[in-house]
């Protein structure tokens, strides 16, 4: 069972934010091995991505996503961090 963590130990940074295609995610710890998920607000997984080993991220969003609110999760070990990105199309 993993728990969500907001707190600021496990620093995330999302440029730019909001953004309309392309995005970094950025991950301020060393860590070597996390997991993304782009999550919409009914709680649907529209953009996911396993086994990142850098501490920055590019990622692309899908070509059919409307604008509206999304939370990115980082899964990092046995913890989750969210954060809210915006989308403007």
């Amino acid at each position: 069972n993993t728990e969500i963590n907001s707190s600021e130990d496990f620093a995330v940074i999302i440029a730019p934010n909001p953004t309309d295609y392309d995005f970094v995610v950025k991950v301020n710890q060393n860590t070597s091995n996390w997991r993304f998920e782009l999550v919409d607000l009914e709680g649907r997984v529209v953009l996911g991505e396993s086994n990142i080993n850098e501490n920055t991220h590019s990622f692309s969003l899908p070509r059919l996503i409307t604008s509206g609110t999304y939370f990115i999760k980082i899964y990092a070990g046995s913890q989750v961090w969210q954060r809210k990105l915006l989308v403007l199309k």
